[in-house]
């Protein structure tokens, strides 16, 4: 299980971070998600879900990897949950496998849980 929890983030924050977190369609499902959540909300929860991914996965395969190797592919704002997918392999964990996380937004805070 990996559990992470990030303050919204600042508008001057998103334009430093939005390269190096967004993978694949990442933007393009920001884009479409705009009249049920923000853009600062938005990558907002993809920040904090890939650091519950991190950590999540981490321990399981021990193999580093980076915010563009997996893409959220998915996101139910009814339901506050997403899906993954990974896009390398992290030893047995192969490359295309899915997962699902949860999140709730608590005041300022955004709290992502994601399970194997």
């Amino acid at each position: 299980m990996g559990i992470d929890i990030e303050s919204t983030l600042r508008i001057k924050a998103l334009k430093n971070i939005e390269p190096k977190i967004l993978a694949g369609e990442e933007k393009a499902l920001g884009l479409s998600l705009k009249k049920e959540m923000s853009p600062r909300d938005f990558l907002t929860l993809v920040f904090s879900s890939k650091e519950a991914l991190f950590k999540c996965l981490y321990p399981l395969c021990q193999t580093f990897f980076y915010f563009k190797d997996a893409e959220i592919i998915e996101i139910d704002t009814i339901g506050e949950e997403f899906t993954f997918r990974l896009k390398k392999d992290l030893g047995e964990i192969k490359k295309g496998a899915l997962f699902k996380g949860h999140y709730k937004k608590i005041d300022n805070d955004l709290l992502t849980l994601v399970t194997a």
